[in-house]
């Protein structure tokens, strides 16, 4: 997997197991070296360990923070746009959008973002 297209497609791979509950799932092969087809299915390559795009999906998804948020997308996941929100911390959060078409795709993205207040009783 060692085209743009096999990041894109693992990124999206992993946002759909995380919004459907997937608790957990593994890459079975870090360098694996070229197959019988021509192509390579590790993240690195095996003598030159130059990292394959499907190896920046992961680091991607390693930083886009530990809560998935709500989504509303108007457009067909599966065939035009797939979108991700996470949450990093309280004052960060990441967006991940996929064009799965060979147009430009026009949207427009807006944040609702509701800050959890905490409140502390005191009682005598």
């Amino acid at each position: 997997m060692t085209r743009i297209v096999n990041a894109l497609y693992m990124a999206d791979t992993v946002g759909q197991m995380m919004v459907n509950g997937v608790q957990m799932a593994a890459q079975w092969d870090l360098a694996n070296g070229q197959a019988s087809n021509g192509t390579d299915y590790g993240l690195i390559h095996a003598d030159t360990y130059d990292r394959y795009p499907q190896y920046y999906a992961y680091t991607l998804w390693s930083r886009f923070g530990n809560t998935m948020l709500p989504v509303t997308n108007p457009l067909p996941p599966d065939t035009t746009l797939s979108v991700y929100a996470g949450r990093v911390d309280s004052d960060t959060f990441s967006l991940l959008a996929i064009n799965k078409t060979d147009q430009p795709v026009d949207v427009s993205i807006c944040w609702k973002i509701v800050r959890l207040l905490r409140a502390v009783l005191l009682t005598c």
